[in-house]
Parts: structure tokens; sequence; C-alpha cells
């Protein structure tokens, strides 16, 4: 069966050693929602894999880079990002950026994604220009 969309749970991790990167993990139901995510995600930017050395890798997949490839994602993403409702020290159901500070120095806010799927059959349909 072929979907629209797909969509995962995600988290961004801040990684403030060194030069700043940040790594974005989302959780999807199954490998293959995961699979034809990661055909979409590609094309936002650079920093998008599977996930190594996790048990069910295949539901996974991870982001790293550093702020100008994340800000390159969440532009390209913008509507496909849905910030879970925050209800912890007295947010009343704020909804925090991903990459957003409010609770944690190391963690941006939960989230949602939608991802639009393209058929496999169709990425190979693309014109080189």
């Amino acid at each position: 069966m072929t979907h629209e969309t797909v969509s995962a749970h995600g988290r961004l991790h801040h990684r403030f050693w060194g030069e700043y990167s940040a790594r974005v993990v989302l959780q999807f139901a199954d490998a293959a929602s995961a699979a034809d995510a990661l055909a979409t995600l590609v094309r936002t930017g650079p920093g998008w894999g599977t996930a190594e050395g996790v048990e069910a890798a295949g539901k996974y997949l991870v982001f790293t880079g550093a702020s100008d490839a994340l800000e390159a994602f969440k532009a390209a993403a913008a509507t496909w990002i849905e910030p879970v409702p925050c209800n912890s020290f007295g947010c009343r159901n704020a909804r925090h950026r991903i990459d957003g500070l409010e609770h944690s120095v190391d963690y941006g806010a939960p989230f949602t994604i939608t991802v639009p799927v393209v058929p496999a059959g169709q990425l190979g349909l693309e014109v080189a220009r």
C-alpha cells in the first residue's frame, strides 16, 4: 500500500560541545514508513540517514547537522512539523519550537512530523537540469 504521507514522533538534541550541532531522531511506526520518509527528507538538505546500533533501527531516522543545516531543514519542513502541546511548568498547551530552550538546554520540544511521500516509481522521473 502506498501512502501519501507518513508520520513520526521526533525530538531534537542540542550538542553544544565543540562546534554546535543538533541531532534529530524520528521514530516511525515501521521500517517501510521510515524508508519512504527518508526519500523526501534527504531533499531538505544534508544530514539525514538511518539509525545505527538501535534495536529496530529500521523505524528510526536521524539528522545530524550544524546550525545552517538545521535551519534549512526547519524551513523546508515547517508545514510538516507540529510541536506536541506542553503542559509542564504552567505552559497551558504552549507549543514550543522544536529547537527551543524553554525547559531544557539539551532538548527541544517533542513534536510530530507528517512527511509527504513520493512514490518510489516517481523518484526516477525527475528531469536533470
